[in-house]
């Protein structure tokens, strides 16, 4: 599979010195998180909130992700002895910056290494877990390696194309990529049970 490099991670400037408000909101932008919620809201604008939900909506889908996909594959889990899905979640994809992305158990690969190394047969680690610190890592590029978004930020066209071109080459060889005995490498679906089907394709639409 070819799998669209991640550009490097950017960082706009402020967009003009007039957002400063005599000079104050620069301060208050440095030092945000230390602010209460309803002086932060003052520096965004409402393509800011909808990146903050986007970027939610975009978490808590590859979140889901993870949870179906070690339902579906639970030996994949049970490589990590002791280890629980949700558990495996929570080290992934809460707020955790792009630098924290890297896995002895993967030798530190993230992006697109991360997401071949899913899918290598030879691979004796957790593939759910590959796969997902691969789409994470990738996730974080898309967004800046930010969490919040305020009116000087802005994002790059290109990574957002290329996180979404490798989602959906993901969803495409999910069902493609077999081991030596043909038995497939990460199973995507199942027959359903009392919410009907379940298929990890779906989420990645």
């Amino acid at each position: 599979m070819t799998l669209r490099r991640a550009p490097r991670l950017a960082r706009a400037a402020p967009a003009a010195a007039a957002l400063l408000l005599a000079g104050c909101l620069g301060d208050f932008l440095g030092e945000r998180d230390m602010l209460p919620e309803e002086v932060k809201d003052l520096a965004k604008s409402d393509l800011d909130f909808a990146l903050d939900a986007h970027l939610a909506e975009t978490r808590e889908g590859l979140a889901r992700l993870m949870r179906l996909l070690y339902r579906l594959n639970p030996e994949q889990l049970a490589k990590r002895p002791g280890a629980a899905a949700e558990e495996r979640v929570a080290l992934l994809l809460p707020k955790r910056a792009y630098a924290e992305m890297q896995f002895g158990e993967l030798g530190g690969k993230r992006d697109n290494e991360a997401l071949l190394l899913a899918f290598e047969p030879a691979f004796p680690g957790d593939r759910v877990f590959a796969l997902m610190v691969g789409l994470a890592s990738q996730m974080r590029v898309a967004y800046g390696d930010q969490d919040e978004f305020f009116a000087p930020d802005r994002l790059d066209a290109a990574n957002l194309r290329n996180f979404a071109a490798n989602l959906e080459i993901v969803r495409r060889i999910l069902p493609e990529r077999a081991g030596p005995g043909g038995a497939p490498l990460l199973r995507h679906q199942d027959g359903g049970g009392e919410d009907g089907p379940a298929d990890a394709r779906a989420i990645l639409d």
